[in-house]
């Protein structure tokens, strides 16, 4: 690690639940010790691959199982976070590394799909516009992208209502709407929708933030709740909202960036327990979850893209932090998925290995290679998805609880320095 940066952990309770993950059994990078997973090639690491061969291979065996009990998937609901519309872009994104023919399955998929009778589902994950969107790209037709036009308007006169009672939040609310807009704009989909629509959007959010902040008293100038309750995590909280934001910034103004959001995060640092893991909530006095939805593996998005915004080695730190306690807590007993399970957890050491490659000049080959290496770990871990569980999930097959999370995480390997976290982190598939 580069000298002088040290992770600051501010919050005292580290009652740490060891019941939720599995003891690592993995010794850590060591340039000097073979390893199974990655190698150097002149003066930088790549993945093995003879190990390369064996993700190909998982992951098709993956993609077969889900295709087999296409019935399964067709009855746990609609929604790109656990139905069959996630399914469905799993399958897309499989079919831009695998075989072209598997947009064939994501098109047979997406039919099934309908989009959520509460009109207010208007975000990506548990929305409407997820399921609209994923429709026109994988059908790549007039009539898709015609419906999708017509009713991101409808979806946009919603979140702009002053009568609205939808949280900011991304897995419900506003902010799961702007990443919709985004994700449009990065995959070239037509729209109808202005860029003072979405400064607009964004000024919504960022006046709730600023309302209950004040209304509150908050140390933080931006504060967000869910059912009542300050959330930290990226599902539903804090750092979810700030991450979108962040990568709106072209969006926000100078001022709102560097006395709003800036500080926000500034605040996030401190709401870290002894061991770096980020408080699931205001208060919480236990840290228990090391998972994307609330800990350190959906903070650490939000802590790269500050340091590389603000080029604060705060943020750096505390980046490196959220990759220690992923390292020593990631492998969860709850399973391989992306939402609260091991694949999603894995996301933390791409987004370290990448941000350590952009800055070459600040870091060595072998520093980013441990991240690579240990991304790697954890996908040899999820191999055996079955055997590496307590808990069957709820919806087996589904894109954040089940296999075809393990699936698009697998397909992201063979790319890291391309590999992004699916609906969180604007990305073109």
């Amino acid at each position: 690690m580069a000298s002088g940066i040290w992770p600051v952990v501010n919050v005292q309770a580290d009652a740490v639940a060891k019941d939720r993950y599995y003891d690592n059994p993995y010794r850590d990078f060591d340039p000097d010790i073979p390893n199974d997973f990655i190698e150097k090639d002149n003066e930088t690491y790549k993945i093995r691959d003879t190990f390369i061969k064996n993700i190909r291979q998982k992951t098709e065996i993956m993609l077969q199982n889900i295709m087999v009990h296409e019935n399964d998937v067709s009855s746990s609901g609609f929604s790109v976070y656990t139905g069959v519309a996630g399914v469905a872009m799993a399958f897309l994104f499989a079919s831009r590394r695998f075989s072209g023919e598997l947009n064939q399955i994501a098109k047979s998929f997406i039919k099934l799909a309908r989009t959520n009778p509460h009109r207010s589902r208007v975000n990506f994950l548990n929305g409407n516009s997820g399921v609209l969107i994923l429709n026109a790209m994988i059908n790549d037709n007039t009539e898709a992208k015609e419906l999708l036009c017509q009713r991101l308007e409808e979806m946009l006169r919603l979140v702009k209502s002053p009568n609205s009672d939808m949280p900011n939040e991304l897995l419900y609310g506003r902010v799961g709407f702007l990443f919709s807009l985004l994700f449009m704009i990065k995959n070239r989909l037509p729209m109808d929708i202005s860029d003072s629509d979405i400064r607009e959007v964004i000024m919504i959010i960022m006046d709730h933030g600023r309302s209950l902040a004040a209304k509150d008293k908050c140390k933080a100038p931006l504060k967000f709740e869910w059912h009542d309750k300050n959330y930290f995590g990226a599902a539903h909280g804090t750092a979810g909202i700030l991450y979108i934001l962040l990568q709106a910034k072209e969006y926000l103004n100078a001022d709102d960036l560097k006395n709003y959001v800036r500080p926000s995060i500034d605040n996030l640092i401190e709401c870290c327990f002894k061991s770096g893991n980020l408080m699931s909530s205001e208060g919480s006095a236990t840290d228990r979850l090391v998972q994307w939805c609330h800990g350190a593996s959906g903070a650490v998005q939000l802590f790269c893209l500050a340091y590389e915004v603000f080029d604060d080695k705060r943020y750096l730190a505390a980046a490196i932090q959220c990759g220690e306690v992923v390292w020593r807590r990631g492998l969860l007993r709850k399973g391989c998925g992306l939402c609260h399970g091991t694949s999603g957890n894995a996301y933390t050491f791409i987004s370290l290995y990448q941000l350590l490659k952009v800055k070459q000049k600040e870091f060595t080959e072998v520093e980013a290679a441990k991240y690579l290496y240990r991304c790697c770990a954890f996908a040899e871990w999820c191999f055996d998805f079955n055997e590496h569980r307590e808990r069957c999930p709820d919806r087996y097959f589904s894109l954040f609880e089940g296999v075809a999370g393990t699936v698009y995480f697998l397909t992201d390997l063979l790319e890291p320095m391309e590999a992004a976290f699916p609906c969180y982190t604007v990305q073109s598939l």
